[in-house]
């Protein structure tokens, strides 16, 4: 028995580990890509990529030989305008101490006052000559270092490339490489979609999609108060009486017995005015028994011969009535001698519910009539009346269970209770709002194990199930 600490830690670092493997293949089918793209050869490419990385290289050497010469010149120059002004500095300190003093300016040394105040203007113009000079070079400086800085940065990536290429022989090692460089992001995106975009996506489906789908219209057949039905107990073994004048037609499978003096006969179709929807459901080649007897029922004993487990249900609907029922579910029909089958055909596109059950096509049984309906499972039928006050009452099923129902319900999605359970794949996203006064049959939900067993569930009862068969 495998450790449960184990189990927890494999759990745990599947998905991860998952998403690591998924996000992998889709580099890897980026760097087929880039092979495909690439006309020529591996060798070709490779040499290719080597010419350009060492023209590259020479070029960003030259460049970052002029930005060492600039920067080295300017160095040069800073120290020369530094020196003019330690020059320019002596030169002031030494004629101030010659400056001529009051008495000498007096006595006639007018014109050599003069000579020593032009001096002192030159000498303090090439100062501030010099001083704006050494601000100029030092922020240039500055530029020049970031330049060599990203030159030679540039230089050494270009340098590491060309000796890996001088080392890159192995065609997969080289394109899984490339994969990287270009795609990097492809590698992060798609480990963080499989990881994270379940959760992103039923977060959005939950918590806005649902809410605003079940705020849609509900779907109702018929605004109509019809008849309700009577559905009798479920069970894998029914015992039915046929009166007089009344025919059943019964799929072959599922007539177990039958009592002597009922007129048998074959029916080719269900229904001659629907052949294609009779053919598609499997309503052909079904056997009718009719009771001819003017006084006296006669017993008949419907089981499903090829599955043991698959319980039937008799829906009585009245004069008045209607019941709608997928044509799949339908494994016999008792009406009158005189009155044919009565199937109306509904076709509902603009509802919610209709998408969200991936049901648009439904077929009515109008009474009087009693239908022989079979499931996989127990059948369970619900009768909604009218509660105190004339309000109708409500309640909540899960939308693959819902076999058949009275027209005039209204049935609508409805978001299903916890987030987690969603997530987990638990249970659906939706749930049948069920309101009205009316009946309804169900499934159980341990059914649809055993339906996807048996094919029902498949490509073809899915487009059955669309057009309501």
């Amino acid at each position: 028995m495998a450790n449960p600490a184990t189990q927890f830690i494999f759990k745990i670092l599947r998905k991860p580990a998952m998403a690591v493997l998924v996000a992998t293949l889709a580099l890897a089918a980026f760097g087929l890509w880039i092979f495909v793209r690439e006309q020529a050869g591996f060798d070709e490419h490779l040499h290719r990529m080597s010419s350009d990385n060492e023209s590259a290289l020479a070029e960003s050497r030259r460049a970052l030989a002029v930005v060492r010469t600039d920067r080295q010149n300017s160095a040069s120059e800073l120290e020369a305008q530094q020196r003019r002004i330690v020059q320019a500095d002596k030169v002031l300190k030494s004629l101030a101490e010659l400056e001529p003093g009051f008495i000498d300016r007096m006595l006639g040394g007018a014109e050599e006052w003069k000579n020593h105040q032009s001096r002192v203007a030159r000498t303090e113009v090439i100062k501030a000559d010099a001083q704006t000079r050494v601000v100029e070079l030092q922020r240039q400086l500055v530029v020049l270092a970031g330049r060599e800085v990203s030159a030679e940065e540039r230089v050494t990536a270009l340098e590491a490339e060309s000796r890996q290429l001088a080392t890159d022989g192995n065609p997969v090692v080289h394109y899984a490489r490339l994969a990287w460089n270009e795609a990097e992001w492809l590698f992060w995106t798609v480990f963080a979609a499989y990881l994270c975009g379940g959760w992103f996506v039923a977060v959005l489906l939950y918590f806005f999609w649902a809410p605003f789908v079940a705020r849609g219209a509900a779907l109702r057949l018929s605004s109509a108060d019809t008849a309700l039905p009577v559905v009798g107990a479920s069970a894998r073994v029914v015992e039915e009486a046929l009166w007089p004048g009344e025919v059943l037609r019964v799929r072959t499978r599922f007539l177990s017995s039958a009592e002597d003096g009922l007129r048998r006969r074959r029916c080719l179709l269900l229904d001659w005015r629907r052949p294609f929807s009779c053919v598609a459901s499997g309503l052909t080649g079904l056997v009718e028994l009719r009771n001819e007897r003017s006084a006296g029922e006669r017993a008949v004993i419907l089981a499903c011969g090829d599955d043991p487990f698959a319980e039937l249900a008799v829906v009585s609907v009245p004069e008045g009535g209607a019941f709608v029922l997928r044509a799949g579910f339908l494994m016999g029909i008792i009406t009158r001698d005189s009155g044919a089958v009565r199937i109306r055909r509904y076709l509902r596109l603009f509802h919610w519910q209709s998408w969200v059950s991936g049901r648009f096509g439904y077929w009515e049984f109008s009474g009087p009539c009693r239908i022989v309906v079979s499931c996989v499972s127990a059948l369970e039928s619900t009768v909604m009346r009218a509660a105190e006050g004339g309000e109708s009452s409500g309640c909540r099923t899960a939308q693959a269970g819902i076999v058949g129902f009275t027209p005039q319900l209204a049935i609508r999605p409805s978001r299903t209770q916890g987030f987690w359970r969603f997530y987990r794949g638990d249970g659906p996203l939706f749930e049948a709002d069920i309101c009205g006064v009316g009946a309804f049959l169900s499934s159980e939900s341990n059914g649809l194990a055993r339906a996807r067993m048996r094919g029902n569930d498949g490509p073809a009862g899915k487009l059955l199930k669309i057009i309501g068969l």
